[in-house]
């Protein structure tokens, strides 16, 4: 009997424990934008916008460009994703996003990428920012762009190739190399 009442003297401190961590101590703001590598959907952008903190995220916008010389080209696009109605994300919870670019690439904005030789073939190659705006629990607006791709396309508009840049960024946190 004894050891019974240890047992769950010990469970209900840790519980207690627990509880105090993830109200009080847990990070108050985190979200993080996650590449996700799907090799069936290879030429396709997918990512994942992840609210590690504790109070809600109003997502307000986001969407795709690729960088270029004098800043960053936005083309025509479609964003989905199926995990609620509204861009409220929860504390704890993320949304899957894909992108579809509506319209075919041209060739003056594949020529605003880097050409670079691929053994026999020739690829321009862009970098893809996501580009994300939010309001927090406090009712701050923020906005940040973060290079997750980059794509080779051909000189006729179509995508070639994609290799990885980062994998998880903290939206919050200002990284050196931006």
């Amino acid at each position: 009997m004894e050891i019974a009442s240890i047992v769950v003297s010990g469970l209900a401190f840790t519980l207690s424990v627990f509880t105090f961590y993830w109200t009080t101590l847990r990070r108050r703001h985190a979200f993080y934008l996650v590449r996700i590598d799907d090799f069936d959907l290879f030429m396709i952008p997918q990512f994942a916008l992840v609210n590690g903190g504790k109070t809600d995220i109003l997502v307000t916008s986001a969407n795709c460009s690729f960088k270029v010389e004098n800043g960053s080209m936005t083309p025509a696009q479609r964003l989905e994703f199926k995990e609620s109605d509204s861009f409220l994300l929860h504390s704890g919870k993320a949304f899957h996003c894909k992108v579809t670019f509506t319209e075919p690439f041209t060739t003056s904005f594949v020529k605003a990428g880097v050409l670079e030789k691929n053994g026999s073939e020739s690829f321009y190659m862009l970098d893809m920012l996501v580009n994300v705006s939010w309001v927090d629990s406090e009712g701050r607006d923020h906005q940040r762009s973060e290079a997750l791709f980059r794509y080779g396309f051909e000189e006729s508009g179509k995508m070639r190739m994609r290799g990885p840049l980062n994998k998880k960024r903290d939206l919050y946190k200002k990284h050196p190399n931006n």
